[in-house]
């Protein structure tokens, strides 16, 4: 599946970070240590539609829900 790419919002819905995928290979590092510790909501948008995950950022660890 060809990845386009993955938008980060807060929980409030504002968009906090954008990430172009088209022209990774097989993997991708995103950083975030920008964000602070929080909910976000990831949106990765690929040509076969569109998937939805949580995932909680405290300190610098990534914490999958």
């Amino acid at each position: 599946m060809d990845l386009n790419e993955v938008i980060m919002y807060d929980l409030i819905g504002r968009t906090v970070h954008k990430v172009d995928l088209t022209s990774i290979g097989l993997e991708i590092t995103i950083d975030v240590s920008h964000l602070v510790n929080a909910t976000y909501i990831l949106v990765i948008k690929g040509s076969r539609g569109t998937t939805t995950k949580k995932t909680v950022i405290n300190n610098l660890y990534i914490l999958k829900c």
